[in-house]
């Protein structure tokens, strides 16, 4: 990592992020020309060491499961008011229910991750990571889709709380290709079976 002074040989283009997920976030294009660079900090390669690299992953998914809980709160919400005076239909109550048992599952990975790190806080947590990412985007997935079809088209059209969600979760997990990951996690435990 390198610590620089950026007070010369820095151009910030704040234009170039368009997309409407993410929009409050600082995403911008920094380009360094000349800039003097007044430390470096750690070895090549020292944002791919473990355990940090590994932890960081599993903090991502943390980070997912956040935005994840708004939406699954946001589509309550939605459908409480629309029910207000009357019992929800099969349908919707079932929606309710996939994304009460996503969001459980999401938690039960992340407290069990928790629960290794407490118990080992130098461990990698490598393989177990990739795992654990793909099931997080996997209920993320679930919640989205489901909360979609229960509240309908109105909270996105309005742009609610659950369609800001849906738009910034979207666009995280667009941003971890985990299927390179979790291929190379399923063939270490084939070759672990043959061996």
């Amino acid at each position: 990592m390198a610590y620089v002074d950026l007070s010369e040989g820095i151009e910030v283009d704040t234009g170039w992020f368009r997309g409407h997920g993410m929009r409050c976030s600082e995403s911008h294009r920094v380009i360094f020309d000349g800039t003097p660079v007044l430390a470096v900090l750690g070895e090549p390669g020292e944002l791919l060491r473990e355990p940090y690299f590994s932890r960081d992953a599993v903090r991502t998914a943390v980070t997912w499961a956040g935005i994840a809980d708004l939406a699954v709160d946001s589509a309550l919400g939605v459908l409480a008011a629309k029910f207000a005076n009357r019992e929800p239909d099969d349908l919707v109550s079932l929606a309710a229910g996939r994304l009460l048992t996503a969001r459980g599952t999401i938690d039960r990975w992340l407290e069990f991750a928790a629960a290794g790190a407490d118990a080992d806080p130098e461990a990698s947590v490598s393989g177990f990571s990739t795992q654990l990412r793909e099931a997080v985007a996997d209920g993320c997935r679930t919640i989205l889709d489901e909360a979609a079809r229960a509240v309908g088209s109105h909270p996105f059209a309005t742009a609610g709380p659950l369609d800001r969600a849906r738009r910034d979760l979207e666009l995280f997990l667009l941003q971890h290709r985990l299927e390179p990951a979790l291929a190379r996690r399923g063939r270490e435990a084939i070759r672990e079976r043959g061996g």
